[in-house]
């Protein structure tokens, strides 16, 4: 076989050009010509971005780093932020060229150079750079500040010796006023001190006013923070279930059932009615109107007006069902976020809502979650996967949105199981007609797992509401018939959990699979078909049985004595599966008529001392003793009886995608149903309200910064609501919101003075990139 012409160079001529480009780039990366070193580092980052190796360039960028020129002192740390973990030793060289770089005018110079020196993951200058992060936590110009912030977790990951130090600096950030650094500290106290709830009360007041005015995924931060703050600091909302598994407790919590679905509603009888109305009206949540917001503030103020009347009970005295001012804050402040473009945030600030509000304000957060769910597919998957589990402790709030959830040719199949359990969650009488015909519909799908998923829902819907029941099993009886072993054998699965909750009004149902035992194959099925041949559906009073009843009796045992005989003929042929219900059926049918039975008993315990499945030889074996059927003498025979005919659990229907994990809503655990690295389960509310007093204090320095003086603002029982004295201040007297609206005002005119002062272009260009970098380090 001949080699084509130049084949055999191809490698050499490749190796020899890169070996040339290599040359070519640091021959310009030590050029005088600061043209050529700029052409040279944007190529190297060019090479960054397609993945390629550039690290065999840091000695040749490095020297670079003490270049007058701004363009490149910017390309330069850009590249060392990249490399330096690769090449600490080399870059620990240069840390004197860093360090003075923290004085540089220019406030992304002296971003950058902490980045980098936060890069180096050599512990030896630790203590260096945390007097770097500790020197820009308090830098005028608020790019430099969140740097500042990033750098703090990476410090930790090098040394979480040095936590107090950084718990420290994590203290003075908070103090922040600018929501641009807010939320990176935030970010870095969620990594470093998770725990400290202490160091977030006398910020927990700013950080909530904040929240709007921060970035996407820094509101996301801080939602899931805020939630488990005030799962710790509040009392619950009122007493309906928000957590799977939820148990009846002291407030009156409902019972969750996963087994089979309730028909009763979720909530009490008392504020069903109320409920009912707000979900109603719930259609103008998204209309431009002011009256609603004014009205909610309105009703927060005479809430707190009738709360403190003379006399009164103390805030420890309050129950469930009491909001505290800073709770209502909370909510208040989060509910404009509900319409945010990012399904991430609308995802975050439904679960804080659903944890946090009363069960008559959750509609308004429904039907926003229910557009999230169809804004985004990338996003869909997540979204309804949380809806599933809100739908399965509270279906009322869910049911003036059926028909958002129908599914649609476009969703995966995940999707498609979800859609399907929430369906039958809130599926009702008036709409059961509805759900039924669009269930059959989906039936004719040529997806085979997609029709496996329909027929479960139908078997939920039948058990939920027993008028419909004839009319599903007619149609499941149809598929059980179906090409495809998987329809199939779900069909016989699903008939069957049916059949054992009202056996008497299936009996011939159950005749009929028996004769169509040959034509199913699926083991499944076939199993399923012959445990219902074994006369459980039957109750054993003998006395009370009709007339008429124990004819279609007789007829029943006739006709699975004929199908057990043809199935033990072919027992060595069937499944494991299907051969362990074989001799079960065989032992009770034996209990009925032992003298019938004892024939075709002898030869499947014959069968089954010899099987190769070590299961069904130590089956034969009990089952040996306590039927002795060759004569031999057994100690437990009169036990037989007992065993084999014992009470059976509640069935349970199979489910198409049953929500049983428990963990918080919107975290990564709940996603994958199980407990993901970092995962930290919510608190449950305190029985007794803790102190409020320890929210009234915080600082709030004259430039939005670490202040000097602290000022104490007491309520006097105004409303922490957002009034006409500023954005973020309730009213024109209050200290602290004057205070700090002048100093986010001030911080911003101060960093944007500082900013415009350098090359606008060029930091506008680069800080968006150094952003992107900032929060791929963080994470």
């Amino acid at each position: 076989m001949g080699v084509p012409p130049g084949h055999g160079n191809r490698q050499f001529v490749d190796d020899a050009q890169i070996a040339e480009e290599q040359r070519e780039l640091d021959t310009k990366l030590r050029s005088t010509s600061t043209k050529d070193k700029l052409d040279a580092l944007k190529k190297l980052i060019a090479l960054m971005a397609m993945g390629r190796d550039v690290s065999v360039f840091f000695p040749s960028v490095v020297v670079n780093i003490v270049s007058e020129s701004f363009e490149v002192k910017v390309l330069v740390y850009m590249f060392l932020v990249r490399t330096a973990d690769q090449k600490p030793e080399e870059a620990l060289l240069s840390i004197n060229s860093f360090q003075k770089d923290l004085a540089h005018p220019n406030p992304r110079v002296r971003a950058l150079a902490l980045r980098v020196m936060s890069s180096i993951r050599i512990q030896v200058i630790v203590p260096v750079v945390i007097l770097a992060a500790r020197k820009c936590a308090v830098d005028p110009s608020p790019y430099v500040r969140k740097a500042a912030a990033h750098a703090v977790p990476k410090i930790y990951r090098m040394d979480n010796g040095r936590q107090e130090e950084l718990i420290e600096i994590i203290e003075t950030m908070l103090r922040d006023s600018t929501p641009f650094v807010l939320s990176s500290a935030v970010m870095a106290f969620t990594e470093v001190c998770p725990s400290r709830i202490d160091l977030l009360h006398r910020h927990y007041r700013k950080i909530c006013r904040m929240l709007v005015d921060m970035d996407e995924w820094g509101q996301i931060l801080l939602c899931e923070v805020l939630l488990r703050y005030a799962r710790s600091q509040f009392l619950a909302p009122d007493t309906h279930a928000r957590e799977l598994g939820a148990v009846s407790g002291k407030h009156g919590e409902k019972k969750l059932e996963l087994a089979l679905p309730s028909t009763e509603p979720s909530y009490n009888e008392e504020s069903n009615a109320g409920i009912q109305s707000i979900v109603a009206s719930s259609a103008a949540f998204y209309s431009d109107s002011d009256e609603e917001e004014d009205s909610d503030e309105d009703s927060d103020e005479d809430k707190a007006k009738k709360e403190k009347k003379p006399g009164g009970a103390t805030a420890e005295s309050r129950g469930p069902g009491w909001l505290d001012e800073d709770h209502r804050l909370l909510l208040r402040c989060t509910r404009p976020m509900l319409q945010s473009q990012n399904s991430g945030v609308v995802m975050a600030v439904a679960a804080l809502h659903f944890y946090l509000s009363p069960a008559a304000d959750l509609p308004k957060v429904v039907r926003a979650l229910v557009f999230a769910a169809h804004s985004k597919p990338e996003s869909q998957h997540i979204v309804v996967k949380n809806i599933c589990t809100m739908v399965a402790t509270q279906p009322l709030l869910f049911q003036s949105h059926f028909n958002a959830f129908f599914i649609t040719p476009k969703d995966p199949l995940d999707v498609r199981a979800l859609k399907l359990e929430i369906l039958t969650h809130i599926v009702t009488s008036d709409n059961a007609s509805l759900l039924l015909r669009e269930l059959q519909a989906y039936l004719r799908s040529s997806n085979y797992e997609f029709v496996a998923l329909t027929i479960r829902a139908i078997g939920r819907c039948a058990a939920i509401m027993p008028q419909i029941a004839s009319v599903c099993i007619r149609s499941l009886l149809e598929l059980s018939l179906h090409p495809s072993p998987k329809v199939a054998s779900e069909a016989v699965v699903v008939i069957r959990a049916l059949v054992q909750q009202n056996p008497k009004e299936h009996i011939v149902v159950v005749m009929r699979l028996m004769r169509r035992l040959d034509q199913l194959m699926a083991p499944e099925a076939r199993s399923a078909v012959i445990w219902l041949a074994g006369g459980e559906i039957f109750d054993g009073n003998e006395e009370n049985i009709k007339a008429s009843d124990k004819e279609l009796r007789e007829k029943f045992f006739e006709l699975a004595m004929q199908m057990m005989r043809r199935v033990v003929k072919g027992f060595a042929d069937e499944h494991e599966m299907t051969r362990q219900q074989i001799v079960n059926t065989c032992c009770k049918m034996y209990v009925q008529d032992p003298l019938r039975m004892s024939t075709s008993l002898k030869y499947v315990f014959a069968l089954g001392a010899s099987d190769p499945s070590v299961d069904m030889r130590d089956r034969i074996r009990v089952f040996r003793a306590l039927f002795p059927v060759d004569g031999t003498p057994s100690s437990v025979k009169q036990h037989g009886d007992a065993i084999i005919l014992c009470e059976k659990p509640e069935p349970k229907l199979p489910s198409p995608a049953m929500q049983t994990c428990e963990h918080a809503l919107g975290s990564l655990s709940h996603f994958l149903e199980h407990v993901a690295p970092g995962y930290t389960p919510l608190v449950k509310h305190p029985s007794v309200q803790p102190p409020t007093n320890v929210r009234e204090q915080y600082f709030s320095g004259p430039s939005g910064r670490d202040g000097d003086s602290s000022a104490l603002a007491l309520r006097n029982g105004k409303s922490n609501g957002l009034g006409t004295g500023g954005f973020y201040s309730s009213s024109d007297d209050s200290s602290d919101s004057d205070s700090e609206s002048s100093s986010y005002t001030g911080s911003d005119d101060s960093d944007n003075d500082s900013d415009e002062s350098d090359d606008d272009s060029d930091n506008d260009s680069g800080e968006s990139d150094d952003d992107s970098d900032d929060s791929d380090d963080s994470d």
